[in-house]
C-alpha cells in the first residue's frame, strides 16, 4: 500500500467508483456513508437511461467491490460531525451507529477528502396543487421506479389496478420562483420521465401516457434518440405545466386542468395515475460548515475555478464528485468520480506513472488538460496536435460558459503549463499513422515535422476534438449576406468587428435533431444564451431573439443563464419542429418570418445579422484514427465508449480512452472534467496491473 489514506463521503455510484479506483492505485479508503447499505439512489431504479440497462446489474458489481477490497474500509449509517487539518493531515470526526443501537465516535486520519454526498428529491408535497399525500394515485418518479424495479408491474395505489392513462408532470419544484421551491433545472426529469413512459407504454401498449413538460432536455447522448423512440411508440408529448389535480374520492380518477401550448386551448384531462418527476436537491444541507467548503445558495459546491478544476473545492486536498456539485446524471457523476481520484493522487503525489508513458492525440482543452493530469502523475507524455499551434477549438472562442470568462485565459493558462512541464513532449503539425498492440501497450509511428518517430506507450487518449456543423444551404448560410453560425458570432465578438447590430436573431438546432444528426448539439442553447447576453450587456439597444424548439438551459448555470437573458430583454420565440423559420430577401433586405407557436400567430422580423446555433460534428479524423486505433464509431461518427454511465471514458479497446468533444459535444467544464477523469482511469487500471 502507498502513503496516505483518502476518506470518501458518501456511497452513491460516485462514491463507489472513486473509492474502487483509490484503492486500485494503493491508497487507503474509509467510505462513510450516512445510510444503511451502499448505493445511494441508484438501487431504487429500475433501469437507466438510454440505454435501458438494469440499474442493480450497473450498481451491485460495484458495491460488492468496494466490500472486497482489502484497501476499502466501510463506515455506514455513519456522518462526518466535523474535519480539521490541511491537504496531507485531515482529521474527521465521526458519528457511526453501534451494535447497541447508540452512536460511537471515530477519529479517522485522512491526507485528502472526496465528497460524493449525492442528491435527495426534494417533498413533492410543497407543491400544493398537484395533491401529492393528499391524493392516493399522484405519487412521485422515485416511487414509479419502485413499482418498476421490484415486479415491474405499475397499478393504482388506490386499488392496485393497472392504469389506462397516466400522466407525468415535469418539473413539480424546480424552475420555480416561489421560496420553498427551486429556480434550478434538475437536469435528469426529463429523461426520467421519457425513459419511464417509454418502459410503461412497453408493458401497458394499450394504456394512454402522457408527458406535459416545459422544456424537453434531451441534451445528452443517445437521449434525444430515445425520446425519438417513446414518441414513436405512443407517448404522447405536450408542452404544459397543469394548474391543479384533483381527485374523485370515491373512484380515484384524477382530473388535470391545462394549457395545451401547441393548440392554445384549455384541457380538462382524466387520468388513473399522475406521477410528479420533483426537482432534486443537495443531500447534506450542512456540507459547507462542517467541511469548511463554499456552496452556493442552493448548497451545492461552488469549486474556486470551475473551468481549469471543476472537481476542486476552495479547501486545498478537499476534492468534490457527482450531485454534491450539483444536479448530475450517474455518467457525469462518475466523470467527476474520477477526474476527483485524479486530482486527489496528484495533490498526495503518488507517482503512479513512473516509467510509463502515454501517448494523447490532440492538443485542445482537453487534451492539454489530460496531458497535463497525466504528467502530474509521473507519467511521460507525447502530445501529437495535427495543427499547428496547440488549442483547438478554445482558439476561435470569446468568452467561456458559465464564468464568463476569456477563453484566451484559459488557452494561454494551459499552453504555459504544457510547454514548462518536462514530463510532456509536444509535437505540432503531426499525426499518427501506426498504431500496433503490444504486450505492454501500443507501438505507435508518428509523422512529425521533425521527422518519422516510434513511440512505445502504455496507453492512448483520444481528445481529437469536434467541429461545428456548416450548414450551407440552410437558412441563407453562404447565400444570403449577414448570414453566420455562432462560432463565426464567437470570433467576431472576440476580435471585437461585430459593430452594433440593431437586430440580432439567433435559430436553434440548424442541422441538428434531424434524420442525419438526430441527436441534440447539447451545448447550442447555452452558447446563444451566452452570446445574447454578451449582445444585450455591450449594447443594451440592440433587440435580439433566440428562436427556438426547446431551451436546453440545463442545470443550476444553465437555468440562471435563461433568467438572466430573460431579464436583460432577449426575446424567445418558440417554432414547432415542422414549422421552422424561413428567412427570405425581399426588397434588398433580409426578412424572417417564423410561427410562434405559443402566440399562434407568423411574426415578421428584419434582422441585421442572422446567428444559426449548429451542433458539433466529428472532426475528419474521426474515422481515420478510429481505424487504426481498433475503436468503432457511434452511429453518430463520434468514437464510441464502452458504457455511458461507468466507463464514460473508455472505448471498447483496452488502453484506449476519450475525452473531450471527440465522444460528443461537451462544454468547456465538461470536456476538463473528462480529461481528469481520463487520467484517473488510467493510473487505476494501470497501477492494478
Amino acid at each position: 500500500m502507498v502513503g496516505g489514506s483518502v476518506a470518501v463521503i458518501g456511497a452513491g455510484v460516485a462514491g463507489l467508483c472513486a473509492s474502487l479506483a483509490l484503492a486500485k492505485l494503493g491508497v487507503k479508503v474509509y467510505l462513510i456513508e450516512k445510510q444503511p447499505k451502499l448505493g445511494g439512489l441508484t438501487p431504487q431504479l429500475s433501469r437507466v437511461f438510454p440505454t435501458l440497462r438494469d440499474a442493480k446489474e450497473l450498481i451491485n458489481p460495484l458495491i460488492e467491490a468496494c466490500r472486497n477490497h482489502p484497501n476499502i474500509t466501510i463506515l455506514t449509517e455513519a456522518e462526518v460531525r466535523s474535519v480539521e487539518g490541511s491537504l496531507g493531515d485531515f482529521t474527521l470526526h465521526v458519528s457511526e451507529a453501534s451494535q447497541s443501537g447508540g452512536q460511537t465516535e471515530k477519529t479517522l486520519k485522512a491526507s485528502a477528502i472526496i465528497v460524493a454526498t449525492g442528491l435527495r428529491p426534494i417533498d413533492a408535497g410543497i407543491v400544493k396543487e398537484y395533491g401529492y399525500g393528499r391524493n392516493k394515485n399522484v405519487i412521485t418518479a422515485l416511487e414509479l421506479e419502485r413499482m418498476l424495479s421490484s415486479d415491474g408491474r405499475v397499478v393504482r395505489p388506490s386499488d392496485g389496478e393497472s392504469p389506462k392513462c397516466v400522466v407525468f408532470v415535469q418539473c413539480v419544484g424546480s424552475r420555480s420562483l416561489r421560496s420553498s421551491e427551486k429556480p434550478y433545472c434538475s437536469k435528469v426529469c426529463c429523461m426520467t420521465a421519457v425513459k419511464q413512459a417509454y418502459e410503461l407504454k412497453k408493458s401497458l401498449p394499450d394504456a394512454e401516457v402522457y408527458v406535459l413538460y416545459t422544456d424537453l432536455r434531451a441534451y445528452g447522448r443517445g437521449w434525444q434518440e430515445l425520446a425519438d423512440e417513446a414518441k414513436a411508440c405512443g407517448v404522447r408529448f405536450v408542452r404544459a405545466r397543469p394548474s391543479e389535480i384533483l381527485e374523485d374520492p370515491e373512484t380515484g380518477e384524477l382530473t388535470l386542468w391545462y394549457e395545451d401550448t401547441e393548440t392554445r386551448e384549455m384541457v380538462e384531462l382524466k387520468a388513473d395515475l399522475a406521477v410528479l418527476n420533483v426537482a432534486s436537491t443537495a443531500c447534506w444541507p450542512s456540507l459547507g460548515d462542517v467541511l469548511g467548503v463554499d456552496v452556493d445558495e442552493h448548497g451545492f459546491v461552488r469549486p474556486p475555478n470551475p473551468l481549469a478544476s471543476p472537481v476542486d473545492t476552495s479547501r486545498p486536498g478537499v476534492y468534490a464528485a457527482g450531485g454534491c456539485l450539483g444536479p448530475a446524471d450517474i455518467g457525469e457523476a462518475v466523470i467527476q468520480a474520477y477526474a476527483a481520484v485524479a486530482r486527489a493522487s496528484e495533490a498526495l503525489a503518488l507517482n503512479i506513472g513512473d516509467g510509463r508513458s502515454i501517448l494523447v492525440v490532440g492538443a485542445g482543452v482537453a487534451g492539454m488538460t489530460a496531458a497535463l493530469a497525466l504528467a502530474r502523475q509521473a507519467f511521460n507524455v507525447y502530445l501529437v496536435e495535427k495543427e499547428g499551434e496547440i488549442g483547438g477549438l478554445l482558439r476561435r472562442l470569446d468568452r467561456l460558459y458559465p464564468t464568463g470568462e476569456k477563453a484566451e485565459q484559459l488557452l494561454n493558462w494551459l499552453a504555459e503549463q504544457v510547454k514548462s512541464e518536462g514530463k510532456i513532449r509536444l509535437y505540432t503539425s503531426a499525426t499518427v499513422k501506426k498504431a500496433e498492440r503490444t504486450s505492454r501497450g501500443f507501438l505507435v509511428e508518428i509523422s512529425a515535422k521533425t521527422g518519422e518517430e516510434t513511440l512505445e506507450v502504455d496507453a492512448i487518449v483520444v481528445a481529437i476534438g469536434a467541429q461545428p456543423y456548416q450548414p450551407l444551404g440552410e437558412c441563407g448560410y453562404g447565400e444570403l449576406e449577414g448570414v453566420i453560425t455562432q462560432i463565426e458570432l464567437e470570433e467576431r465578438l472576440k476580435e471585437d468587428r461585430l459593430g452594433t447590430p440593431r437586430t440580432v436573431v439567433m435559430i436553434q438546432c440548424v442541422g441538428a435533431r434531424t434524420p442525419e444528426r438526430p441527436y441534440c448539439g447539447k451545448i447550442c442553447c447555452i452558447t446563444a444564451l451566452k452570446n445574447a447576453i454578451q449582445l444585450k450587456q455591450k449594447s443594451p439597444s440592440t433587440e435580439v431573439y433566440v428562436l427556438y424548439e426547446d431551451i436546453q438551459a440545463y442545470g443550476v448555470d444553465g437555468e440562471a443563464h435563461y433568467r438572466l437573458a430573460q431579464s436583460l430583454g432577449v426575446r424567445f420565440i418558440r417554432f414547432a419542429e415542422a414549422n421552422p423559420p424561413r428567412l427570405l430577401y425581399v426588397e434588398g433586405r433580409k426578412v424572417l418570418r417564423v410561427e410562434d407557436s405559443l402566440l399562434g400567430r407568423e411574426i415578421t422580423l428584419s434582422p441585421d445579422l442572422v446567428v444559426l446555433s449548429t451542433p458539433l460534428t466529428p472532426t475528419e479524423a474521426a474515422a481515420g484514427l478510429a481505424s487504426l486505433l481498433g475503436v468503432q464509431l457511434a452511429p453518430d461518427g463520434f468514437m464510441r465508449v464502452t458504457d455511458t454511465k461507468l466507463m464514460p471514458v473508455d472505448t471498447p479497446v483496452d488502453g484506449v480512452y476519450v475525452c473531450g468533444t471527440a465522444s460528443g459535444p461537451a462544454t468547456v467544464q465538461e470536456a476538463v472534467a473528462q480529461a481528469y477523469a481520463v487520467a484517473g482511469r488510467i493510473a487505476s487500471k494501470l497501477a492494478s496491473q
